[in-house]
C-alpha cells in the first residue's frame, strides 16, 4: 500500500472545548497537531512504536502557529499535515488548518528531533532517510519559519510556578501544552477579550519535570510579547507572540 503523503483529521468543536471566547483554544490547537502529526508518524510506520524499539522517539522542537480566523463553537474543521523535509536529524512538518467549507484558518510548521531515549542525546535516523520519498519540499506553508530566538534580557513581569501532577505526561516530564497554558495564565480573561493571537512561536531547550520550579519572564507590547520559561537560571522554553488588538 502507498503511503500517504498527505493526512487529513476532521474534528467538531464542542461547547466543552472552547475557551471563553467561545472559539478553539490555542492550547487546544497545539494538542491537535501534535495529535495528527503523531498519527500519520504512526501511519508511515515512524511513529512511537516503531522508533522505541531502535531506542529512539520523536520530541518536539520548535513549533510557529499563525491563524486568521479560530475555529468557533458547533463548527468542523480539518487538520491536515505533510512531512516537508527529513534528514538524519531533524523531520519538517508543516499544517492547515481548514474550515468545512474550504476556508484556511491557518497554517502552521513545525520541527521535530530524534533522541535516544536512554541518555536524551541526539538520535541518528538515517534509516528512516528513505521516507523522504514521500516528503513534500515543494507544497506550500505561506507562514515564515520559527526565527531564532535571544532570552528576555529585561522582563516587565516574572512569575513563579511549580510543576504538579496535571502538568506531566507519560514521558514523565512536562507536557508542551501545558507550558502554552502557563503562559496564557500570564494575563487576565479581559487582556484575551481584547487581544486574539495572530502568531505564536514556541522554542524548547531542555525539558522539566515534576517538582521543578520555574519562572517565567516576560516582555511585552500592546501587540505583541516575549517569554522565557526557566528553571534554575536554564531556559526550557521560549515564546514569541503577536496580537489582533480589538479597536475600542
Amino acid at each position: 500500500m502507498a503511503l500517504a503523503e498527505v493526512h487529513t483529521e476532521e474534528f467538531y468543536l464542542s461547547a466543552g472545548e472552547c475557551g471563553p471566547e467561545q472559539t478553539l483554544p490555542v492550547a487546544l490547537l497545539v494538542s491537535r497537531l501534535i495529535e495528527v502529526a503523531t498519527n500519520h508518524a504512526n501511519e508511515l510506520g515512524v511513529g512511537y512504536e516503531n522508533l522505541m524499539a531502535h531506542g529512539q522517539t520523536w520530541v518536539l522542537s520548535r513549533v510557529a502557529v499563525e491563524m486568521d480566523r479560530y475555529p468557533r463553537v458547533d463548527e468542523r474543521y480539518s487538520v491536515v499535515t505533510w512531512m516537508e523535509k527529513l534528514n538524519r536529524h531533524f523531520s519538517t512538518r508543516n499544517f492547515m488548518i481548514a474550515m468545512a467549507d474550504g476556508s484556511v484558518a491557518g497554517y502552521a510548521r513545525t520541527v521535530w528531533v530524534g533522541i535516544n531515549v536512554a541518555d536524551r542525546t541526539l538520535a541518528d535516523i538515517s534509516r528512516l532517510v528513505p521516507l523522504a520519498d514521500v516528503a513534500l519540499p515543494q507544497k506550500e506553508c505561506p507562514i515564515a519559519e520559527v526565527s531564532r530566538h535571544r532570552p528576555v534580557a529585561v522582563p516587565d513581569r516574572c512569575a513563579d510556578y511549580c510543576f504538579r501532577y496535571s502538568d506531566i505526561d507519560s514521558n514523565r516530564h512536562v507536557n508542551t501544552v501545558r507550558y502554552v497554558e502557563l503562559l496564557l495564565n500570564q494575563w487576565p480573561l479581559e487582556f484575551h477579550d481584547s487581544h486574539c493571537m495572530k502568531r505564536l512561536e514556541m522554542s524548547f531547550m531542555r525539558e522539566s519535570y515534576f517538582g521543578e520550579k520555574a519562572q517565567v519572564r516576560l516582555a511585552e507590547t500592546e501587540s505583541a510579547a516575549s517569554a522565557d520559561i526557566s528553571v534554575d537560571g536554564s531556559m526550557r522554553c521560549h515564546f514569541e507572540i503577536k496580537y489582533d488588538v480589538a479597536s475600542t
